[in-house]
């Protein structure tokens, strides 16, 4: 069968090039099952919805696949797909991803022309979705999947966890070089979930819908040969490993990354061959293994501490303690690692006191606040509510949540908060812009 895997055309604040591994996981199970894949990366090769409605058009694929990765930015795919169908393409769409995963009923009921949604890992339930559409079987036998029977959505039984994940092939790199000439990173997953409850993050969420394990991890051995693969084969020297947390659960974590750094240092012992960059949480750092990985290459962490407030970590079930990440910045230091936060200044029921103390955490721990993260949708480090999540699921029983399904928003208790965000965001909306007009004029 023909399949068109798309990555959608990326929204104006996105700068960064880097591959979409999902999909190149999903191309190369299908490749792998015997079909005819292209996968067509509109992010990297700048396409216009347009661009990509007349590839489609040009392909003629019976079955598309179309990776959603943001819930802020779903309605750029979602617009794609409609554009695809009013085109006059009988193709059957198909979409995935966390957000279309939770949100399956208003993507599917809406007039989007989505004919079906992978819920949970798709590795192995595209290959079934594209096998039933081959022999003209009811979609009614492909686990893990909701779509649309005339008026009915219909959601079959959940698709279990892939176990072991070394059984799946290597993941495509068609887009890789492009990704490289426009100065981006190459990727590498080595484990997959977390084993954290966060109530504000969709990955636990995500995983937790499908029966197994929800961390799930690579033979060290076999990370070690990918990475080689992409020295040798792309000329990579600095890598980017997507892990939602790359050390893992308990003493079988820490093991295997110590084993991954062994092998490393085995392989280009004195000098890393390649940097690598990871995730993890602040009670994973321990000072012995992070010297370890450093030898092994580890450049720099982004670590996910989330508030230097106890209560604020506390409604976030992060299961830390503010301790904890100061301890993790003060190790991440000494070892001459660099890091960046995962941090969350603000959230609906910050105090005026703990906003103050979240601040003066940042400056304690030396982190200025203009390095935080912030969503391209909005002004300040606060918190964004994901479907599916247990914060999400309180907001709306509490009856305070807002917006739309794309860009969920929420009043904060305090009002001295209140007003700090509209003050903070009446400057990034109005001022930041016109120092930086003036910065380019003086240049000039």
């Amino acid at each position: 069968m023909k399949v068109l895997l798309i990555n959608p055309p990326r929204h104006a604040s996105l700068t960064d090039s880097i591959e979409n591994l999902g999909l190149g996981y999903i191309a190369a199970g299908l490749r792998r099952a015997g079909h005819d894949v292209t996968l067509l990366d509109a992010s990297i090769e700048n396409l216009s919805i347009d661009a990509v409605v007349r590839r489609v058009l040009e392909e003629k694929p019976r079955l598309i696949g179309i990776s959603i990765l943001f819930q802020l930015l779903a309605e750029i795919p979602l617009s794609l797909a409609r554009s695809i169908k009013r085109a006059g393409s009988n193709a059957h769409i198909t979409v995935g991803g966390h957000f279309p995963t939770f949100a399956f009923r208003e993507v599917l009921g809406a007039e989007y022309g989505i004919d079906s949604v992978v819920r949970g890992e798709g590795d192995v339930t595209i290959i079934e979705l594209a096998r039933a559409l081959e022999e003209g079987r009811s979609l009614q036998t492909v686990s893990g999947l909701a779509y649309t029977e005339g008026e009915n959505i219909v959601c079959t039984t959940p698709r279990e966890l892939v176990a072991e994940l070394d059984s799946l092939p290597v993941p495509a790199r068609d887009s890789l070089k492009s990704v490289l000439r426009r100065g981006g990173k190459a990727c590498i997953s080595t484990s997959r979930g977390c084993y954290g409850n966060c109530s504000f993050c969709s990955i636990r969420a995500f995983y937790g819908l499908s029966p197994g394990r929800v961390w799930r991890s690579r033979s060290p051995e076999g990370v070690l040969e990918e990475l080689m693969i992409l020295a040798r084969d792309f000329d990579v020297d600095d890598i980017w490993v997507v892990d939602d947390t790359f050390i893992g659960p308990g003493r079988p974590g820490r093991e295997r990354a110590a084993r991954i750094a062994e092998l490393l240092i085995r392989e280009s012992p004195g000098n890393p061959r390649m940097a690598l960059r990871i995730s993890c949480r602040a009670d994973e750092v321990d000072k012995e293994l992070f010297a370890l990985l450093k030898r092994a290459g580890v450049k720099e962490v982004f670590l996910g501490i989330e508030s230097g407030v106890q209560r604020a970590l506390d409604i976030f079930n992060k299961g830390t303690t503010v301790e904890q990440n100061e301890r993790a910045i003060r190790i991440l230091r000494e070892l001459d690692i660099d890091f960046s936060l995962g941090f969350i200044l603000l959230h609906p029921y910050t105090t005026f006191e703990e906003l103050s103390e979240n601040l003066s955490f940042l400056r304690k721990v030396g982190y200025p606040l203009s390095r935080v993260p912030i969503s391209p949708t909005d002004y300040l480090p606060r918190l964004q509510v994901l479907v599916g999540t247990p914060i999400a699921e309180r907001l709306r029983r509490e009856g305070r949540l807002g917006g739309s399904l794309f860009d969920y928003t929420y009043e904060f208790d305090d009002p001295r908060v209140r007003a700090y965000y509209k003050t903070g965001a009446f400057f990034r909306r109005r001022i930041l812009p016109l120092q930086q007009a003036v910065k380019r004029l003086v240049k000039r």
